[in-house]
């Protein structure tokens, strides 16, 4: 097992001594919605998500009102479900995330 620790579990060990903020992007391009989201606690920074087919593939699951609304609510539920079907994209500046998404999943 790595020692690495996910996001969740760092905020969970450190958060009560952090600030943390989360700060969410949404744009649509050529239809197709993406959310992006950055937090100098993760690596890399930030996190592109393909909205449209993430959407589309947990049409099946009843997601709350806030994981819908919230991209940082939906990738806590669904993140490795997004990852595995390469609707998540990273990089160092945003547009780097995009970009990474863009070559995964459009």
């Amino acid at each position: 097992m790595s020692d690495e620790l996910t996001l969740w579990e760092f905020y969970e060990k450190h958060g009560p001594k952090l600030e943390v903020t989360f700060v969410e992007n949404r744009i649509t391009v050529d239809g197709i919605q993406i959310a992006t989201w950055h937090s100098d606690y993760s690596a890399p920074k930030f996190h592109a998500v393909n909205i449209s087919k993430a959407m589309k593939m947990l049409e099946e699951y009843e997601l709350s009102e806030e994981e819908k609304s919230s991209l940082m609510e939906l990738m806590a539920g669904y993140c490795m479900m997004l990852d595995d079907a390469r609707l998540i994209g990273y990089g160092e500046t945003e547009i780097e995330a995009i970009n990474d998404l863009a070559n995964k999943s459009f």
